[in-house]
């Protein structure tokens, strides 16, 4: 099975967490700090909840009041409940790898 790839979007408060396609993500956090985001997995579409301290987000700058920051990697990868592919972002895309084995 090949990448799939999709567009890296972005949402705050303004989608709800179960309605993410693929390539959407949304932060999660608590009194402002993160916790954890929900990503829509660009190979099978599938949105599961990942967290901060298993997967090691990056994010940019905080951009301005009632914004998140811009997601721009994981340091350990994660991948997805679902489909068991390995998700990365490159080049403003939400990769999932070829399914292990």
């Amino acid at each position: 099975m090949s990448e799939a790839r999709a567009e890296l979007r972005q949402f705050s408060y303004e989608k709800c967490a179960r309605n993410l396609g693929r390539g959407e993500v949304k932060r999660c956090s608590v009194e402002g700090r993160l916790t954890g985001y929900t990503i829509g997995c660009p190979g099978c579409g599938v949105a599961a909840s990942y967290l901060d301290a298993e997967v090691g987000f990056i994010e940019g700058a905080k951009p301005a009041p009632r914004r998140s920051p811009s997601l721009l990697g994981f340091t350990r990868p994660p991948a997805c409940g679902a489909c068991s592919r390995p998700l990365r972002i490159e080049g403003g895309a939400l990769v999932a790898g070829p399914k292990p084995g």
